[in-house]
């Protein structure tokens, strides 16, 4: 097998990022102290009236509006056409001559002289 290089087009969906600045608009609400002035009358001993007046601090919610700008990514999808290279295996026939020994079995026949002493000739003798 030997593998062949191919090139192939595949259509990829990337994720790419773009900066936008945006602005919001707020209410604050806040707590503002302020100096008042209460006069109150009373009557102390007939035909005598007396007036008294108070500073006093009172605090009275006052509303504000902020704004603000701040950055953000926003995605935008696009479609991108890439080129690679891709290894693609291809598969081959391929015939290749070996030896191999193969065990063979032989009979054979011999014929051996052996020399074998005689008991008997010792004793006749």
């Amino acid at each position: 097998m030997v593998p062949t290089y191919v090139t192939e087009m595949r259509t990829v969906t990337s994720t790419e990022y773009s900066q936008e600045e945006r602005t919001r608009t707020y209410t604050v609400y806040k707590r503002v102290p302020r100096t008042e002035e209460k006069t109150s009358t009373c009557t102390v001993m007939v035909p005598e009236q007396r007036t008294k007046t108070v500073n006093y601090t009172v605090c009275k919610p006052v509303c504000e509006t902020k704004t603000q700008t701040y950055t953000v990514n926003v995605p935008y999808a696009e479609n991108v056409e890439q080129a690679y290279t891709v290894m693609v295996p291809e598969q081959r026939t391929k015939t290749v001559n070996y030896t191999v020994y193969k065990p063979v079995t032989e009979t054979r026949s011999t014929r051996s002289m052996c020399l074998i002493p005689n008991r008997w000739s010792r004793l006749t003798r």
